[in-house]
């Protein structure tokens, strides 16, 4: 099996906007405001829901068509 990756959507995470969702180390995040939050955290886990603080220069893959299903 070949699978080829073509996605170019690679940039660091200060360039996220909040609601930006990320691939990064093979998770789903979600960008948040750390403005809003006393804990400074400024992405959220999509499948734990865990808080955490990315460092503004880590390379990140944007997720720009993202779908939410609900069953």
């Amino acid at each position: 099996m070949k699978i080829e990756d073509n996605r170019s959507n690679v940039r660091t995470f200060s360039d996220l906007i909040v609601g930006d969702w990320f691939e990064c180390e093979n998770n789903i995040y979600i960008k948040i405001d750390e403005k809003t939050n006393h804990l400074k955290y400024n992405a959220v886990d999509a499948e734990t829901g865990i808080m955490y603080k990315v460092t503004e220069n880590v390379n990140v893959c944007l997720l720009d068509d993202v779908t939410l299903v609900l069953n």
